[in-house]
C-alpha cells in the first residue's frame, strides 16, 4: 500500500506531498487537478499501456508545470521514482523509473514520444511487480491483448474475453448481470471477443457486447478492475459516470469492503462518497478537497469533524468546498 506520494512540476501540480490511506477519495470543482494527481500517480501503469492513454497533452511540453521544460518531473510513491526530462543536446524526453527494492524498471532511461515508450517491451518484469493500476472506461471494439496476465489490463481492458474465459469467478459475476435481462454471455475464442446471446424457442441470436448499454458495460468494467486484482493500487476517474443508483451502491460498498487494493478515486457523486463512508472501516478513509492557488493545485485534507458533519448530518460535500477550504 502506498503510504506517502510526492508530485512536482507536474501540469498544474508544482510541488504536492500527501500521505494517502486505504481509500482515497478526491472532491472538488473541475479543474482542480484531481485527474492530474491520478494521471501522476498513474504513470507507473506505463507497462500496459501508452503515455496518450495515461495522461491528456497536445504535447509533450504539457507534462511540465508551466511548460516549463528546465525543471524535471518528478513523481514519488514510497520507494518509487518517475522522472520525464528534457535533454536539450538531443532534444528529446527521456522518462526513467526506477524503485529502490527493485532497481531500474527500464534497466535504462528511455526516449519517449506522444505514443510512450519507444520500445514497452524494454519494460522488465520487475515494472510488472510495482501493481499501480489507471482504469478509464472506453468503449472497444476489438481486444487484442490474448496473454495471460490474471486481471483486467490496464487501462481499458483489452484482455476482457480472455480474463473471463480462464476465471469462473468472473464469469459469474457478469452472469448475474445479464440473468437479470435474459441475455447470456458467449465468449469467442478464436477471435477473442464478446457477444450476448438471446435464447429464443426456435433460434438463438447473437448480438455484440457493444449493443449493451454503456451503463451497464461501465459498471461491469469497473466491478472486474476491482475483484480481478489483489494487493493492487487502483486508480479511477469518476468511475460513478452515467452510473444507475443502485450500480452506484454496489460500486462503492465493494471498494468500501475489500481487503487488499488501495484505491484513488476522483469523484462528483455524493451517493458514491457517502456509500463508501457508511461501509469503509474506520480509519481506512481520506477525502482530499482540490482547490487552484497561485494557479497550482492544492490539497486539503478533510478532518474527522468535516467528514462527521458530511455523514451524520448529511451535509452536502460538493456544495460546501468553499466552507471546507475556509474551516
Amino acid at each position: 500500500m502506498i503510504r506517502k506520494v510526492r508530485i512536482r512540476n507536474f501540469k498544474s501540480i508544482k510541488d504536492l506531498e500527501f500521505k494517502p490511506k486505504k481509500i482515497n477519495i478526491f472532491i472538488g470543482e473541475p479543474n482542480t487537478g484531481k485527474s492530474n494527481i491520478l494521471e501522476a500517480i498513474g504513470l507507473f501503469s506505463f507497462p500496459y499501456a501508452k503515455l496518450t492513454d495515461v495522461v491528456r497533452s497536445n504535447d509533450l511540453s504539457d507534462l511540465f508545470f508551466d511548460d516549463n521544460v528546465e525543471e524535471d518531473v518528478i513523481i514519488d510513491v514510497d520507494d518509487k521514482h518517475i522522472t520525464i526530462h528534457y535533454d536539450t543536446n538531443s532534444l528529446n524526453y527521456v522518462l526513467t523509473a526506477y524503485s529502490e527494492d527493485l532497481g531500474d524498471l527500464f534497466g535504462c532511461s528511455q526516449q519517449i514520444s506522444r505514443d510512450g515508450v519507444d520500445s514497452s517491451r524494454n519494460w522488465s518484469d520487475k515494472a510488472m511487480k510495482v501493481n499501480i493500476k489507471l482504469y478509464r472506461f472506453k468503449t472497444l471494439t476489438e481486444y487484442p491483448e490474448r496473454k495471460q496476465i490474471g486481471f483486467l489490463k490496464p487501462i481499458y481492458g483489452e484482455n476482457l474475453p480472455s480474463l473471463l474465459r480462464t476465471h469462473k469467478s468472473l464469469r459469474d459475476l457478469v452472469k448475474s448481470m445479464f440473468d437479470a435481462f435474459g441475455y447470456r454471455l458467449m465468449l469467442k475464442p478464436e477471435t477473442n471477443n464478446i457477444e450476448i446471446v438471446k435464447v429464443k424457442e426456435d433460434m438463438i441470436l447473437s448480438l455484440p457486447y457493444t449493443v449493451v448499454s454503456d451503463t451497464l458495460r461501465r459498471h461491469l468494467f469497473h466491478m472486474l478492475a476491482i475483484k480481478s486484482n489483489k494487493d493492487s493500487v487502483l486508480l479511477f476517474e469518476e468511475p460513478e459516470a452515467h452510473a444507475f443508483p443502485r450500480h452506484i451502491k454496489t460500486l462503492a460498498e465493494t471498494i468500501a469492503m475489500d481487503k487488499t487494493n488501495q484505491f484513488f478515486i476522483a469523484t462528483h457523486n455524493p451517493y458514491l462518497l457517502r456509500s463508501i463512508m457508511e461501509k469503509a472501516p474506520k480509519g481506512s478513509l481520506n477525502i482530499y478537497a482540490t482547490y487552484m492557488e497561485d494557479y497550482q493545485t492544492r490539497l486539503k485534507l478533510l478532518d474527522r469533524k468535516t467528514m462527521e458533519d458530511i455523514f451524520v448530518k448529511d451535509l452536502d460535500p460538493f456544495f460546501n468546498l468553499e466552507r471546507f477550504l475556509e474551516g
